[in-house]
């Protein structure tokens, strides 16, 4: 392995928490400090097309039970402070960064019916299409959401591809995920991000996410 694929490894879990938290649609103000946030020990290098140890476990009861609820909007989400941490929140957005896996996770809310998912989504995606490269359309199936869905209420699904500068340098390539749903007032947009590139474990880091947005309430609901 060269360095620039361990510069790319290496950086990437300060990588997606600087990704997520750079986002203009979201808090801004705290997310400088954030990023300048120690980004721990460096995980063991994967050879390529190889599997580094157990994939995530999904099947164990949720434990340290924390919560955000919009201020604004009403909907809330619960998630094992064990296994996530609010890395940033305002009245309308969450950023929920996995303590476990190379995963992020971002709530945002708007007020609007089903129809305006689409909408919200054209507007991640533009805002994305700024910070990262070649940000395209991820037509594999193993990249495919089958019944999406955001606390229960079908949604639309849409899966990307990029690649985006680490702090070495270097370029990493990130897999994403936009998944939306409204109970006929409000909508969420979940932007899930993860630089995990083996389809297998991609899989099992998406069903964390997944296992989060099945918590999703909804006001009065």
């Amino acid at each position: 392995m060269n360095r620039g694929e361990w510069g790319v490894r290496a950086g990437r879990g300060r990588l997606l928490l600087i990704f997520g938290v750079v986002l203009v649609v979201l808090v801004g103000a705290g997310a400088a400090a954030l990023a300048l946030s120690d980004p721990g020990p460096a995980k063991r290098v994967c050879p390529s097309g190889e599997l580094c140890g157990e994939p995530p476990k999904l099947a164990e009861p949720l434990r340290n039970l924390e919560s955000y609820s919009s201020s604004t909007l009403g909907y809330s989400v619960e998630f094992s402070g064990d296994r996530w941490k609010a890395a940033d929140q305002d009245e309308d957005s969450v950023v929920l960064e996995s303590k476990e896996a190379d995963l992020l996770l971002i709530l945002d809310g708007r007020p609007t019916g089903a129809a305006g998912i689409n909408s919200m989504i054209e507007d991640r995606v533009s805002s994305l299409r700024k910070r990262i490269f070649s940000l395209e359309r991820d037509e594999d199936d193993d990249a495919q959401v089958l019944g999406p869905n955001v606390g229960y209420r079908d949604g639309t699904a849409q899966s990307y591809a990029g690649t985006i500068d680490t702090p070495q340098g270097a370029r990493a390539q990130l897999a994403i995920v936009l998944m939306g749903a409204s109970d006929g007032r409000v909508g969420v947009l979940a932007t899930v991000v993860t630089g995990e590139q083996n389809p297998e474990r991609r899989r099992a880091v998406f069903g964390r996410a997944d296992s989060v947005l099945n918590t999703v309430t909804w006001k009065d609901s």
